[in-house]
């Protein structure tokens, strides 16, 4: 059975209870760090550009997230690993047989 408890978060000034499972300390880390994250790049992006509203601070922050997270998967992917392994056989090979 999956237990939940509620956890409660402040992002763009606003309070947000939030359920996750009680057996899942990463799942609540996680969110924390989100959390943070986004809290941080707002804080930055309310430096860099004044008068705006929250929400484009909050929008522009999670165009950031989204952002890194897709280079991230797109640098962590199966093909891109498999590339990458492939490179250093080549020239793992071409050093071997230099090396005869």
């Amino acid at each position: 059975m999956d237990v939940r408890r509620v956890i409660n978060v402040e992002l763009a000034g606003r309070k947000y209870p939030l359920s996750v499972k009680t057996n899942d300390e990463s799942e609540e880390e996680n969110i924390r760090n989100g959390v943070k994250y986004l809290n941080g790049k707002m804080i930055q992006y309310q430096q860099k550009y004044k008068d705006r509203d929250v929400f484009d601070y909050l929008v522009m922050s999670a165009l950031d997230a989204a952002t890194h997270m897709l280079k991230y998967r797109q640098s962590h992917s199966p093909d891109s690993l498999f590339d990458k392994l492939r490179n250093i056989d080549d020239k793992l090979s071409i050093f071997l047989s230099n090396e005869q």
